[in-house]
C-alpha cells in the first residue's frame, strides 16, 4: 500500500442543526423522544440525498450497541480514521480453491496463486475503488491509504462527514461495563451503485476491544541472573515457574531442528501490532538468546503506532519468534493504531504484499461484538492469504470460554476465522530438560481460548477424531493447535517500558500471544526444511493438520508429531458443565495438541508433498562437459555444481589438456546446495603462471548441474565468460553466429573424450557458399584449439567429426558499435548446438540505451535449397507482439537488428505500426525449414555509478514453447555483480513460475505470473544481498537457482553483469532443462 498526496481542498462543514449537541444526558423519556428525533432527521436527510437511490451497507452495526446506554451525540469535528473493505470478485470460487489447494492430486499443480492471479480473478477492481474514492472526496475525506489488490482504502475526515456520506448519526454510548464509545445505531447506505462494491466501513465505530495483552507475572525478582553477556546487561539462566528460550526449544522439540541446521533460514513472518516496541529491548534480549542478525523491517501503516502499555505485546512476539528462529531473511512488523480500521488495514497491507510465508498475531476480540461486515472483509483476506500460500496464525485467547467476558461462551475473533489457525494456550512441564507434559492452561491468570464459532460453519477440512463431539453444532471449532501460555510457566522477556512492564526489564509473561508467534516460527522452520527436500512452502495448514492428526497420507514410520493434551479443561464460565474438557486428539480447550518440532515437520512435509503429487521437479545430469578453459597467462577459471536432488552428490572432474595426462579431481556436494571451486587451486595454477588450455569432464552419481565461468584478460580483453556445460557428445555442431571479422577473435575449441583420435571438419558458410572448410585432428582425450584462418568476416560455422565430441566457440571483440555506446570490449563463448530447429526461443534481451541486440540466423541446407521463410516474433513486457519475417538462404546467415525493429515497431504482419513496445524483449523465432539462431548483444551498463562495456551471446531454446523447468548453477549477487533471471511466456495463457534460490545453506522461493506472450525480468541481487547483509557466510553472494513453471512451458535466462578481476562484461545462458 502507499500513501497517497493530500487531496484537494474539503467543501465547507455543514451544520447538522436539528440536533442540540449540549446534551451529555437524558432522563429515560427524553432518551426515547431524542431516539425518535433522531430516526426522523436520518429519513429527512436520506430524503434530501435522493433515499430511493440509496442502499443500506447491512452487517455494520457494532453487537454493543443493542446493550449499552446512549448519552449524546458525537462531537460533528471529531477526527474519523476509516478502513472501506471492498468486495472481491468471484468470491465463493476463491474460497473453493483457498478450501482445495492442499488437497489437489494433480501432479505438480501449482498450489499457491501468485498476487497477480489475485488481481486479475479475485481482487476488485481498480475502476471500482476510483469510484468509492471519488464518492468520499466529495464528502471531503481525504485518502490515506491504497493497495495494489485495491482491497482497502483508508480515509480520514471528521463525524460531520461521515454522517453525510452514509447517512447516519453517530453517537456517544456506555456499555454495561463502563466502557464509552462511539457508534452509529444504524446501518450505513450509500448510492446502489456503490453498495454492490463496498464490504464493509472500519472506523464509524470505537466499540471492538483489540485485546490480547501479554500477562506478566511477579517473578521477576526472583529469576536466576547468569554472567554478564552484553553491557548492562545480565542473562536469565534456567530457574523456577518460568521457562527460557533453551527450555522450550528442548520441550517442543525445536532443538533438533535447529541442529540439523534449520534457523528459519531464507524465510520471512509477517507481525501484526497495535503499538510498537523499544528496539534496545530488543537487542538487550538477542543478546541472551541470538537472533540478533536478523533484519527486522517496522512497516508503518495508517501513521504506525505510539509506544505504550501494549509494547509489551510487540517485545513479546518479536523476541520468541527470534529465539527460536534466530536467522530469518527478515521479520516485517506491521503497526497501525489499536482500532478496527488500523487491523483492517494491516491484514490488507500483509496480503498485498505477501512478503511473508508466515502471519502472526496476538491481538484479537470477542468475535460477538465484531461486526459482520467487518468479520466478512477479514475472511475475504484471510481467504486471499491461504490461497496464495500464506500461514496465518492467530492467539484464541486468554479468557477460556468467556471470550466476551458477559458470561456465555464465546470465540475470539480472528482465531475463529476459518483461514486462520487458532492457538490455544497450556501448562508445560519438564521432565528435566525434556518434555513431560501438559495440561490445558486454566488458573487464576485465564485460560487458553476455545469454543464454538457463531459465525463460521464447521469447514470440510475441520475433522477427525474428536471434532464431533457431544459440544459439536455444525460450526467452526477453536482452537486448532496450543502451545505453553500460563504466566506461572512463563516465558523470559525484556521489556524496559515503563507503560508496559511495570517499570521491570526482565519479565516472565504468558498467555497464547506467547504460543502463536512461536507456532509462527515453528512455521518458518517447516518450510524451510520443506524447501531443503526439494518441495514448496507449506501455505494453508489447517488442512494438513488435521490430516496429521488422523494419520492420513503419509508412511507409517512417521510418528504423530503432536502432543495430545488429555487432561484439564478451559472452562471459565463456572456454570457447572466445565466445558470444554481436554479429551483424546482433538478438542475445543488444547486443539490437536502442541507440536512436536521434528516429527510434525517431517509429517507436514511428506503429507504435503503426497498431497501435490511430488515436490520439485528435478532438471540435472550426471555427466557434463566443457570444451573450453583455461589456467594461467591471466586466466582465472571456476567451476559452479549445484546439486537440485534431496541425495548427497559425490563429483568427479577430469581435466584434460592439450599435450599432457589428464587430472582428477572429486568433490561432495549435499543435496539441494552448491558449491563453486577454482580450478586454478585445483590444478596449483596461478593466473599469473603461463597458460594451459584445458577442458572438463564432470560426473556425478546423482544428477547436477554444471556451469564453467572464465575470467581472463587476453586477446587485448579484460572481460569473463560463462557456459553451461553439454551433457552429450555428438559428431555434429552448429553455430550461427561466426565472427572473425577485423573487431573479433574467434577461437572453436574442441574436446575429444574417446580413447582414439577425431578427425574434426570446420566448414565455414556465408552468402551462400562455402568460404573456408579446415581439417582438425585432436588427440584421444584431448583438447584441441582452431580458428579461421583465410575468411575472416560474418560466418555460419558448421562442425563435424568422426568420433563424438564436444565443440564450444569463444570472440573476443574490440571494436566500435555506435548503439552500444561507441568503443565496446567484451567476450562470449557458446557451446555449439546439435541439431537445428524449425522453433527458437529467447527469454532475454533489450534494446535501451547503450545497448545493440542482434538475432542471427543461419540455414545450412545444401547449396540451391529454397530459402526458409523466418517468422520472428519478439514479445515485450507489456504484452504486445511484433512480427517480422525474414528469408534466410541455405548456407547463409543474416543479422536482424532488433533496435531497429523497435524503433519502427509493426505489430501485425498486415501492417499494424501502432503499437506500444518495450525496451525488454523475449523472442520466438519459427521457420518453414530447420535453421540456428543466436542471439548477441553489444552494450554498456551502468554498475556501482559507472558505465562499463560487454557483449553476450546465447544459442536459442529449441522450441515450441520451450520447457516447464530450468536449473542454473552459477550466480553471484555481489556488489561487483547485476544477477538477472528474464522469463518468457511463449502460451497464449499466463502461467506461474517458481523460483528458488540456493544461496550458501540458505533456500528462498517466490512464485510470479507471467502474462501471455511477455517478458519478464527479476533482479535475484534484491532477493539475495539484504540476506547475505545480515548473514555474512563463506560462500558471500554465490547463487544457484531452480525455476519451474505451472500451467504452461517457458523460457528462463540468466544475464550476469559483472566488474571482476579487473575486467567488466557479461554472461548469459539458458538453464538446463534435462532435455
Amino acid at each position: 500500500m502507499s500513501s497517497l498526496p493530500s487531496q484537494p481542498e474539503r467543501r465547507p462543514q455543514v451544520r447538522r442543526a436539528w440536533i442540540n449537541r449540549s446534551t451529555v444526558a437524558l432522563p429515560l423519556l427524553c432518551l426515547i423522544i431524542f431516539g425518535a428525533i433522531i430516526g426522523t432527521r436520518l429519513i429527512g436527510n436520506a430524503t434530501n440525498a435522493s433515499a430511493a437511490s440509496l442502499v443500506p451497507l447491512n452487517g455494520n452495526i457494532p453487537g454493543l450497541v443493542k446493550t449499552s446506554t446512549l448519552i449524546g451525540l458525537a462531537d460533528p469535528n471529531q477526527n474519523l480514521s476509516l478502513s472501506i473493505g471492498l468486495k472481491l470478485r468471484n468470491a465463493e470460487a476463491l474460497k473453493a480453491y483457498a478450501d482445495n489447494t492442499i488437497r489437489s492430486q494433480s501432479t505438480h499443480k501449482p498450489q499457491h496463486l501468485t498476487s497477480a492471479q489475485i488481481s486479475t480473478a479475485f481482487a476488485p477492481l481498480a475502476s471500482s475503488e476510483q469510484a468509492v474514492i471519488d464518492y468520499l472526496q466529495g464528502y471531503g475525506f481525504q485518502v490515506t491509504l491504497t493497495g495494489k489488490l485495491h482491497l482497502v482504502i483508508g480515509f480520514k475526515g471528521t463525524v460531520d462527514d461521515a454522517e453525510h456520506a452514509f447517512h447516519i448519526q453517530i453517537n456517544n454510548y456506555i456499555s454495561s461495563e463502563g466502557a464509552h464509545f462511539y457508534a452509529s445505531p444504524i446501518n450505513p447506505s450509500v448510492p446502489a451503485n456503490l453498495a454492490g462494491l463496498i464490504q464493509n466501513i472500519a472506523g464509524l465505530d470505537n466499540s471492538v476491544h483489540l485485546a490480547h495483552a501479554p500477562i506478566t507475572t511477579s517473578k521477576s525478582a526472583k529469576m536466576n541472573l547468569r554472567s554478564q553477556v552484553q553491557a548492562n546487561v545480565t542473562c536469565i539462566s534456567a530457574g523456577t515457574g518460568y521457562f527460557i528460550p533453551s527450555q522450550i526449544a528442548s520441550a517442543y522439540d525445536l532443538k533438533t531442528l535447529q541442529g540439523n541446521g534449520f534457523h528459519g533460514e531464507g524465510q520471512t513472518i509477517a507481525l501484526l501490532e497495535l503499538d510498537d516496541y523499544l528496539p534496545s529491548d530488543i537487542s538487550n534480549y538477542t543478546s541472551c538468546y541470538g537472533g540478533s542478525q536478523v533484519p527486522i523491517n517496522k512497516i508503518k501503516v495508517d501513521g504506525g503506532a505510539s509506544l505504550g502499555a501494549g509494547a509489551i505485546e510487540d517485545e513479546l512476539d518479536i523476541e520468541l519468534i527470534l529465539s527460536a528462529a534466530p536467522k530469518l531473511a527478515s521479520l516485517e512488523v506491521y503497526e497501525a493504531p489499536r482500532t478496527s480500521a488500523g487491523e483492517l488495514d494491516v491484514f490488507s497491507r500483509m496480503v498485498s504484499d505477501n512478503s511473508a510465508s508466515v502471519i502472526s498475531t496476538s491481538w484479537g476480540a470477542c468475535e460477538a461484538s465484531m461486526p459482520s461486515a467487518q468479520l466478512t472483509a477479514e475472511n475475504n483476506l484471510f481467504a486471499i492469504a491461504a490461497a496464495q500460500g500464506q500461514t496465518v496464525l492467530a492467539a484464541s485467547g486468554d479468557a477460556g470460554t468467556n471470550d466476551c467476558r458477559k458470561g456465555t461462551a464465546s470465540v475470539d475473533d480472528p482465531a475463529s476465522q476459518p483461514y486462520v489457525t487458532g492457538v490455544g494456550g497450556t501448562t508445560l512441564t519438564l521432565n528435566g530438560s525434556s518434555y513431560g507434559g501438559e495440561t490445558v492452561w486454566n488458573d487464576s491468570y485465564g485460560a487458553g481460548g476455545g469454543g464454538i464459532s457463531s459465525v463460521w460453519p464447521l469447514p470440510s477440512w475441520q475433522s477427525g477424531s474428536g471434532v464431533s463431539n457431544n459440544y459439536s453444532n455444525g460450526y467452526r471449532e477453536v482452537p486448532d493447535v496450543s502451545l505453553n501460555a500460563d504466566p506461572a510457566t512463563g516465558y523470559v522477556m525484556y521489556c524496559s517500558v515503563s507503560t508496559a512492564c511495570n517499570g521491570h526489564t526482565w519479565v516472565a509473561v504468558g498467555g497464547t500471544s506467547a504460543a502463536a508467534p512461536l507456532w509462527a516460527a515453528f512455521m518458518a522452520i517447516a518450510n524451510e526444511k520443506t524447501l531443503q527436500d526439494s518441495g514448496f512452502n507449506l501455505g494453508f495448514i489447517n488442512p494438513l493438520l488435521y490430516q496429521v492428526s488422523q494419520n492420513l497420507g503419509w508412511p507409517s514410520y512417521l510418528p504423530n508429531g503432536f502432543h495430545d493434551v488429555t487432561s484439564g479443561n478451559n472452562d471459565t464460565l463456572g456454570d457447572g458443565l466445565s466445558k470444554y474438557p481436554a479429551t483424546t486428539d482433538y478438542d475445543q480447550a488444547s486443539g490437536l495438541g502442541s507440536f512436536s518440532g521434528w516429527y510434525l515437520t517431517g509429517d507436514l512435509e511428506v503429507l504435503a508433498s503426497n498431497m501435490r503429487g511430488g515436490g520439485r521437479s528435478v532438471s540435472g545430469s550426471t555427466t557434463w562437459y566443457f570444451a573450453e578453459g583455461s589456467v594461467g597467462g591471466q586466466f582465472t577459471q571456476y567451476l559452479t555444481l549445484l546439486n537440485p536432488t534431496d541425495g548427497t552428490a559425490h563429483v568427479f572432474t577430469q581435466y584434460l589438456f592439450e599435450n599432457r595426462p589428464s587430472l582428477t579431481w572429486s568433490y561432495t556436494v549435499y543435496g539441494n546446495t552448491r558449491i563453486t571451486r577454482s580450478v586454478n587451486d585445483d590444478l596449483g595454477i596461478s593466473a599469473s603462471a603461463p597458460q594451459q588450455a584445458i577442458s572438463m569432464i564432470v560426473t556425478s552419481d546423482v544428477p547436477i548441474v554444471a556451469e564453467r565461468p572464465l575470467y581472463f584478460n587476453a586477446h587485448g580483453v579484460a572481460s569473463g565468460t560463462d557456459v553451461l556445460g553439454a551433457t552429450r557428445t555428438a559428431t555434429s555442431f552448429y553455430f550461427a553466429a561466426g565472427d572473425s571479422s577485423s573487431n573479433s577473435q574467434e577461437f572453436l575449441e574442441i574436446l575429444n573424450p574417446n580413447t582414439s583420435a577425431a578427425n574434426v571438419t570446420v566448414s565455414y558458410y556465408s552468402n551462400g557458399q562455402l568460404v573456408e572448410n579446415d581439417p582438425v585432428t585432436v588427440g584421444a582425450q584431448q583438447r584441441g584449439t582452431t580458428n579461421p584462418t583465410k575468411f575472416h568476416g560474418q560466418a555460419a560455422i558448421q562442425v563435424t567429426s568422426d568420433q563424438p565430441i564436444v565443440v564450444e566457440r569463444s570472440e573476443y571483440f574490440n571494436g566500435n558499435v555506435p548503439n552500444a555506446g561507441g568503443a565496446t570490449t567484451g567476450a562470449s563463448a557458446t557451446m555449439g548446438v546439435t541439431t537445428q530447429s524449425t522453433d527458437w526461443l529467447f527469454a532475454e534481451g533489450y534494446t535501451g540505451q547503450d545497448f545493440q541486440e542482434n538475432l542471427v540466423l543461419a540455414n545450412f541446407a545444401s547449396s540451391g535449397t529454397p530459402a526458409a521463410t523466418a517468422t520472428i516474433k519478439l514479445e515485450y513486457t507489456n504484452g504486445t507482439v511484433q512480427t517480422v519475417q525474414q528469408p534466410v538462404n541455405a548456407q547463409s546467415q543474416i543479422i536482424f537488428d532488433v533496435n531497429n525493429a523497435n524503433r519502427n515497431p509493426n505489430c501485425g504482419l498486415n501492417g499494424n505500426p501502432a503499437c506500444t513496445v518495450t525496451n525488454s524483449v523475449s523472442i520466438e523465432v519459427t521457420a518453414t525449414a530447420p535453421i540456428v539462431a543466436e542471439r548477441v548483444q553489444y552494450f554498456h551498463f551502468g554498475l556501482n555509478g559507472s558505465m562499463h562495456p560487454g557483449m553476450d551471446d546465447v544459442v536459442g531454446q529449441v522450441g515450441p514453447a520451450g520447457q516447464s523447468v530450468y536449473s542454473f548453477a552459477e550466480g553471484q549477487t555481489g556488489t561487483n555483480f547485476n544477477d538477472w533471471l528474464t522469463l518468457q511466456n511463449p502460451n497464449s495463457t499466463p502461467v506461474v513460475a517458481a523460483i528458488t534460490i540456493f544461496a550458501d545453506n540458505t533456500i528462498i522461493q517466490k512464485e510470479l505470473t507471467l502474462p501471455a506472450h511477455s517478458r519478464t525480468s527479476v533482479l535475484i541481487n534484491s532477493i539475495v544481498n539484504p540476506i547475505v547483509a545480515a548473514y555474512p557466510n563463506s560462500a558471500g553472494y554465490t547463487v544457484s537457482m531452480h525455476v519451474q513453471s505451472f500451467g504452461g512451458p517457458i523460457v528462463a535466462e540468466r544475464p550476469l553483469y559483472f566488474t571482476f578481476k579487473g575486467g567488466t562484461g557479461a554472461s548469459d545462458i539458458i538453464g538446463y532443462t534435462g532435455h
